[in-house]
């Protein structure tokens, strides 16, 4: 698969760059390696104490067109200059998708898209009018949703809005632009990026499977199931449970539900083999049901922990699973305290002052919904081991042992090549990653792994796996799955702390 030459406006060439694998939406920016930017700006021309706009990468194919911007500082892309957190913008996309300034919106341009990223507005041009969708409604994809230097966003050729399909992108040559209008920034210059045709390649992804590789594999499923759904919509997420199959159930959002009713719900879902039942614990919202003893449980700031017995035909190392619902929104501080508290919690049980008494080497996964829309910061102390409040926890730690940070997971879509945990079609905010799921690489591999997006699944698949269109749509989080092969680990020795 090869990206041709892409032009500028301006005449400048970009070179030629092969995409050696296909362009993920889900915010990790290694798949962009090989492409160049289309535009590099100049560095320093704009406002200092504003984002100050660096370079454009694009990619397209037959469907959809595909950006990476990148920033000279920490920026939140979905919050306004005055917003809460005093790291928002007022940067603002044009694209003339049909490549004509004579058609589209009357800005001198001719767009046929604009994006306003801090107002979050989505607006464009239809039958000769402006018409402004949510981002969900348009299929309009960007992440990371928490702080970042940069930021990948994608845009379909065609939406499809209340039955009618809008053509947005017709030119092989579409023109693209961006401002920050607070800063005076522009990107290019002067005139436009043009993606040429030659830049067209093949992003054409493989579908992810819906079962595990391995039976010796441990399967998770993360699901935040909307102000306890299940109990008054309970058909959507048992036909999720019978066919995704998980072995442990991490839930959020179960207020009202118990965790013997949880269990029930879930034990009816999927009966065991004789001899074996479901166990189930909850901490505030978060219920973990697991098919494997759980041994202990502690609270973590409103978070729950426990110690699950993993079987030995399926693992040498018992496992710490970490169920997090963590403050929404605007509430930073609160979500620094509660990613502070989690991480912490994970050093003591390594240090063996912890909640409760564990093996130095077992597995550790803390999944769940973190509502990560905020600064970046707060993915790290997980990740990373790096805390906020140092004051009160102390020195960082290697949360990894010997491997230093964290393994992640992307939940990239079974049938497309997004991976938004998060949708609202409603909503403001663009579809994004509110979940995680971080995990100890040092003794277990990560294998198959998909967010369940049942509305962009065939319908063949659908059928064969019990599924309705609309199923994952019961809850405003997708269900989350990743499968986990603790059997060919390395164990490590020792805490490192620096």
């Amino acid at each position: 698969m090869r990206i041709g030459h892409l032009l500028l406006a301006s005449g400048v060439v970009a070179s030629t760059a092969c995409a050696s694998q296909p362009i993920v939406i889900d915010g990790y920016f290694d798949d962009w390696a090989s492409i160049d930017p289309i535009v590099i700006d100049t560095i320093g021309d704009a406002n200092p104490d504003t984002p100050d706009l660096l370079s454009l990468s694009v990619a397209k194919d037959s469907e959809r067109l595909y950006m990476l911007l990148e920033l000279d500082r920490e920026t939140l892309q979905q919050e306004a200059p005055a917003g809460a957190t005093g790291i928002g913008n007022s940067i603002k996309l044009h694209i003339d998708g049909d490549g004509d300034p004579a058609t589209g919106m009357n800005d001198g341009f001719g767009s046929e898209i604009q994006v306003e990223f801090g107002s979050r507005t989505l607006t464009l041009w239809s039958d000769g009018e402006a018409i402004s969708p949510t981002f969900a409604q348009a299929d309009f994809a960007s992440v990371p949703t928490h702080s970042s230097t940069k930021f990948e966003f994608s845009t379909p050729f065609t939406s499809t809005l209340e039955g009618e399909t809008i053509s947005l992108i017709t030119s092989d040559s579409p023109r693209i632009f961006l401002t920050s209008e607070n800063s005076g920034d522009r990107l290019p210059d002067e005139g436009a990026a043009v993606a040429g045709s030659s830049s067209q390649f093949n992003n054409k992804i493989s579908p992810v499977g819906l079962s595990k590789d391995s039976e010796t594999d441990i399967r998770l499923l993360s699901f935040n199931v909307l102000r306890d759904k299940p109990a008054t919509e309970p058909e959507p997420f048992v036909r999720i449970l019978q066919a995704t199959q998980p072995d442990i159930i991490a839930f959020q959002e179960l207020y009202d539900m118990t965790a013997e009713e949880a269990l029930t719900f879930v034990a009816d879902a999927l009966p065991l083999p004789e001899g074996e039942s479901w166990v189930s614990a909850k901490n505030v919202d978060n219920i973990t049901v697991s098919r494997f003893p759980i041994l202990e449980n502690a609270n973590v700031g409103g978070n729950l922990v426990s110690y699950i017995d993993l079987p030995d035909d399926r693992s040498p190392h018992e496992l710490v699973l970490f169920n997090a619902h963590t403050p929404c929104c605007a509430n930073n501080d609160g979500r620094d305290a509660e990613h502070d508290e989690i991480s912490f919690t994970w050093k003591t049980l390594l240090e063996g002052t912890g909640p409760f008494p564990i093996n130095p080497d077992d597995a550790m996964i803390t999944t769940g919904d973190f509502n990560m829309v905020g600064f970046v910061r707060q993915r790290e102390t997980i990740q990373d081991g790096v805390f906020i409040n140092s004051a009160a926890y102390g020195p960082n730690f290697s949360p990894n042992r010997a491997l230093g940070s964290l393994g992640t997971v992307s939940y990239r879509h079974t049938h497309t090549p997004v991976a938004f945990t998060w949708f609202s079609s409603g909503s403001s905010f663009y579809p994004g990653v509110l979940d995680w799921t971080f995990y100890t690489s040092d003794v277990m591999t990560l294998r198959n792994r998909y967010g369940l997006f049942t509305p962009t699944i065939p319908q063949d698949v659908l059928d064969e796996a019990g599924l309705l269109p609309d199923d994952s749509l019961a809850s405003d989080h997708l269900p989350l799955i990743a499968d986990f092969d603790l059997l060919k680990g390395v164990k490590p020795k020792g805490l490192l702390v620096f």
